[in-house]
């Protein structure tokens, strides 16, 4: 969803911090959860798989296709959603 307020230029505005990280997926948990692992080789294991067309993609790429998969994760006040899900480019 996209939200917009207008606001008088002499007020202060409270905006979200959004971040968004790229992971690579390790599993997917019979609970639904995805084991995710960054750049550095921490592993993540508290984000939910997303419903829906997202959750597909990642389930095809992973578990039918049998692919290097990444996941990309936004996280803003306290929340974290799996956004997207791609192949994981080759190495070397």
């Amino acid at each position: 969803k996209k939200y917009e307020d207008l606001s008088p230029s002499t007020h202060n505005m409270d905006v979200p911090n959004v971040t968004r990280r790229e992971y690579q997926l390790i599993d997917i948990s019979d609970d639904g959860f995805l084991s995710l692992m960054n750049d550095d080789g921490d592993l993540k294991d508290d984000v939910r798989m997303p419903d829906g067309e997202i959750g597909e993609k990642i389930n095809k790429l992973f578990k039918i296709d049998e692919k290097d998969t990444n996941v990309v994760v936004l996280t803003s006040m306290g929340e974290e959603a799996a956004i997207e899900a791609k192949e994981a480019p080759k190495q070397g």
